[in-house]
């Protein structure tokens, strides 16, 4: 090894030389060092002044030097360190040399291991951190601010401002600190580059020298962790936010492992058991079996069971006991997470005592609203936007016959009758709309039976979040009302229609008692001429059949009451099979069965024969071709029963409810008078009348009457009338002057006044023995003229000559001197009359 001895002045170069080669030959074997080699230079005391000392050696000699100062001050130097020596320590040069050496040989073996190290160091990390304290420089790997030359070294200070001003403190902070005590450095920060971007740099670094002599600086590790970094801080971020959402979750979060101990308990759970956080974790299995409802306990662990087998999630509602005492309502979902041992069970558990209550006080109201709805005897429907049909109350199936079970789901306008299915659709899409027609309408349902049922109908929308998401119809029965109004109408129609049948049936029988009269002249004048009395036979028979219709009008339009009499059974039989004959022809075969004994029956003649008559046409109507038809009678039960059966095309079903209506008819032309008068005078006889047919077999009409004893059979005398004086009242002069000569045949004197006014005039002057007053005349009524008459002559009998049907029952109780006769009449009938009233 080289040694460079640095003196001041030249002249003592050779004294030192000599000195030391002496010293150390004789300390050689002692300490086993070999002299050195000394190699001399002089360096002027202005290059030491000047600072440039190691520079110069190095420069210069290129070897570690020994430098002799005229201070009498000795340093050594290896590489960059100096140690003190006065002048007088030159007597200890050589142990000291050797000490130096030996010092040097463990120096060389430590930079040799510090090689290595640093070697290794630089294999393993990004790179090195080092501020030489005394100089204030820091240096940093360039690699790891992205091999920014100048960015990789700088003053502490100007490192500051590189750091981000979050963390520059903490990093100055524990610098200063290294520095100072020597704390070891362990700190993470980000440094700003100047391209902007940022570096997350992890610092570990230690103090190192500032002791014998060697300069103070920090050395270490540093280490790129910017990708760590960002991960723990989205860790953080992302922690940050559960831990927000678990404070704003409505209930408590937790987690448990498979064996069901408690891991987690969010600190909401105080506010929802009453128990802190802890007390919930550190709880024993008894405090569970306690705590919920033993009611709920197999419930819940059956979920739990299914949940840890991984069949589905766990969503479970149980009652929990909470510290204070009540019992709640807990929710918990929970869910399996994890896998192999990590697996773990997180989940929710919220207070839904409130909702439950609810639900029980709404399941209270449906069942108190199922009950209204159900009990109502409206029909209550709900329907969605489509129309298809949701719910349905029990008046519907009790009214229409058809089940609930069969219209969920189904259009609910099929439930329609086809005339109301357009109005219908109409209403429900005004509904939807927001423009619902107001008021109630109705419509015809069908019913399972293939009936139809009229109902009075009003919709309602039914709206969710502001839109119309349905309809709720009720609706109620109107077929009665309906029927009842058409009845009405019907009524008024008929009423309207007896009106116009009344004067059309009086004005018909003025018309035939025009004729009857001079018929029945005709036919007395002209006795022996055959053909002359044939025509006037058919004159009779068409003025009667005349009077039978209009009779017919008039109790069709105005029923009065039936003169009931014991009418024999076998004479009406007899009366039926006669007028069968003639109605029905050459073409038809009539045949009568008598009952087994005698009887007799309570009836009206006239009407009696009305209904037969009406039967028999009937009859021929479904027998156009020819026929038979059989009338037999029976006795029971006190009814007589009288079946008229034909042999015709019979009834179809769907017609027999209908044929006693007023104006129904199938026939071509017909009226739809005939069974209707037929049904209405059997009710007058307080009988019924019935019908039982078979289409292509023929029907059956029975007609049940009460049964009487036998009528005594008397002759009534013919009139014996003493005054044969008779004033009529007529405005009609044809008809007045038919009866004037009828009369005049009688033996009768006539005097003939069209008016009602002249009617006591005449009286008065004519002292007639009976008067036959019309009742409708053209200045008063015949009824104001009997009242005037009355008031003056309360003897005199009046016979009231009329073509309405209800003047007979209207009068004939007032007096018995006082009675009516129905136009037309022939001189036999009125005669009879004549003699009632003047006996």
């Amino acid at each position: 090894m080289r040694v460079a001895l640095i003196l001041c002045s030249a002249a003592e170069t050779d004294a030192v030389r000599s000195h030391l080669e002496a010293r150390f030959s004789s300390a050689g074997e002692e300490e086993e060092v070999q002299p050195p080699a000394f190699d001399f230079a002089v360096i002027g005391s202005a290059a030491l002044a000047r600072g440039r000392l190691r520079e110069d050696v190095r420069r210069r000699l290129g070897v570690p030097a020994m430098v002799i100062l005229p201070s009498a001050v000795l340093y050594r130097t290896f590489e960059e360190d100096f140690a003190a020596a006065t002048i007088d320590d030159l007597e200890r040069l050589p142990s000291i040399v050797r000490r130096e050496l030996r010092l040097r040989e463990t120096e060389k073996a430590l930079a040799e291991r510090e090689a290595e190290l640093s070697l290794a160091h630089d294999l393993t990390t990004p790179g090195r951190w080092v501020w030489d304290i005394g100089a204030n420089r820091v240096t940093v790997s360039p690699e790891l601010i992205r091999n920014d030359a100048e960015a990789n070294a700088g003053t502490l200070e100007e490192w500051m401002g590189r750091i981000d001003r979050r963390d520059a403190s903490m990093v100055d902070n524990a610098l200063r600190a290294t520095a100072e005590s020597g704390t070891p450095v362990d700190v993470r920060f980000r440094v700003c580059r100047p391209d902007g971007g940022t570096v997350f740099l992890h610092v570990r670094a230690k103090r190192v020298g500032g002791e014998s002599g060697r300069p103070p600086r920090v050395i270490g590790a540093c280490h790129d962790v910017t990708a760590e970094a960002l991960a723990v801080l989205a860790l953080e971020e992302s922690e940050a936010r559960y831990r927000g959402l678990v404070a704003q979750v409505p209930g408590v979060v937790w987690s448990a492992d498979v064996s069901g101990r408690m891991t987690f308990v969010s600190d909401q759970v105080a506010e929802l058991t009453g128990y802190r956080a802890e007390e919930i974790v550190q709880a024993p299995e008894a405090f569970w079996e306690s705590a919920i409802h033993s009611d709920d306990l197999p419930r819940l662990a059956a979920e739990s069971t299914s949940l840890l087998d991984g069949a589905a999630p766990l969503d479970v509602e149980f009652r929990f006991r909470h510290k204070q005492g009540p019992w709640v309502w807990l929710q918990t979902r929970a869910a399996l997470v994890g896998e192999g041992e990590g697996r773990r069970v997180v989940g929710v558990t919220s207070d839904v005592s409130s909702r439950r209550d609810a639900e029980d006080a709404l399941r209270g109201s449906e069942a108190r609203y199922r009950t209204l709805v159900e009990r109502a005897r409206e029909v209550i429907v709900s329907i969605d936007r489509d129309g298809r049909v949701r719910s349905l109350n029990q008046a519907f199936e009790e009214l229409t016959g058809l089940s609930r079970v069969e219209w969920i789901g189904r259009s609910f306008f099929d439930g329609f009758d086809p005339r109301s299915i357009p109005l219908a659709k109409e209403k429900f899409a005004a509904v939807l709309a927001g423009t619902p027609m107001p008021g109630a309408t109705d419509y015809l349902l069908r019913t399972r039976d293939g009936g139809v049922i009229a109902m009075e109908a009003e919709g309602r929308a039914v709206e969710a979040g502001g839109e119309v998401v349905g309809m709720v119809v009720v609706a109620h029965d109107v077929t009665a009302r309906k029927e009842a109004e058409a009845r009405e109408e019907k009524e008024k129609r008929l009423a309207s229609l007896g009106q116009l049948a009344t004067s059309v049936a009086h004005e018909f029988n003025n018309v035939l008692m025009s004729i009857m009269p001079f018929a029945e002249l005709l036919q007395r004048r002209v006795a022996g001429d055959e053909g002359v009395q044939k025509s006037v036979r058919h004159i009779m028979d068409a003025v009667r059949r005349g009077q039978q219709i209009s009779q017919e009008i008039l109790r069709f339009a105005r029923p009065g009451e039936a003169d009931l009499e014991p009418l024999a059974v076998s004479e009406c039989m007899e009366s039926f099979r006669r007028k069968a004959a003639a109605i029905l022809g050459p073409r038809y075969s009539v045949a009568v069965e008598l009952p087994p004994r005698e009887a007799s029956m309570l009836a009206d003649r006239s009407l009696l024969d009305q209904v037969a008559t009406n039967i028999i046409l009937n009859a021929r109507e479904a027998m156009p071709l020819g026929g038979w038809l059989r009338i037999a009678a029976h006795v029971a039960d006190g009814r007589v029963h009288i079946a008229l059966t034909d042999g015709g095309s019979g009834i179809a079903p769907h017609l027999l409810d209908h044929i006693f209506e007023p104006l129904f008819t199938t026939k071509p032309g017909g009226n739809g008078l005939g069974l209707s008068i037929a049904h209405q005078a059997m009710l007058q006889q307080k009988g019924t009348i019935q019908v039982r047919s078979t289409p292509g077999e023929g029907s059956i009409f029975t007609l049940s009457l009460t049964e009487s004893a036998p009528a005594e059979v008397t002759v009534p005398p013919r009139a014996a009338v003493t005054n044969r004086r008779m004033l009529i009242v007529e405005d009609d002069p044809s008809v007045g002057e038919g009866l004037r000569a009828l009369l005049a045949g009688e033996g009768f004197e006539v005097l003939l006044v069209e008016r009602g006014l002249d009617s006591a005039p005449a009286v008065e002057s004519f002292n007639p023995g009976l008067v036959l007053l019309d009742v409708n005349l053209p200045d008063i009524s015949g009824l104001e003229v009997y009242e005037r008459l009355r008031s003056r002559w309360p003897s005199l009998p009046v016979i009231f000559s009329t073509g309405h049907a209800n003047a007979r029952a209207l009068l004939d109780v007032h007096d018995r001197r006082v009675r009516s006769i129905m136009k037309p009449y022939d001189i036999e009938e009125l005669m009879s009359v004549i003699n009632t009233v003047t006996s």
